[in-house]
């Protein structure tokens, strides 16, 4: 019996890209939707990104009580400034 490993999959050194190589997208967008209206928005992104345009990146929070527990009072405050008066940069 040989002791060469089986498993063919790739180990996460080769699954996972180098954060330097990976193009991000120039928008993330967080929102807080329910999981049926999310899944649509998900599908029509993809179709508008199949086709070519540049769609943001979306992370979406079904309950906003789990954005709250990963986000400081200072960053939902910034959040909240951002959305009502947009930067012209950050």
């Amino acid at each position: 019996m040989s002791n060469e490993p089986t498993d063919t999959e790739p180990t996460h050194d080769e699954f996972t890209p180098d954060p330097d190589e990976v193009e991000y997208p120039s928008t993330l967008r967080i929102t807080s939707l329910p999981a049926e209206q999310a899944q649509a928005a998900a599908l029509e992104r993809a179709e508008r990104w199949e086709q070519g345009e540049e769609v943001p990146h979306v992370v979406n929070f079904e309950d906003r009580t789990r954005l709250r527990q990963l986000l400081t009072d200072r960053r939902m405050e910034l959040l909240e400034e951002v959305m009502e008066r947009p930067p012209e940069s950050i």
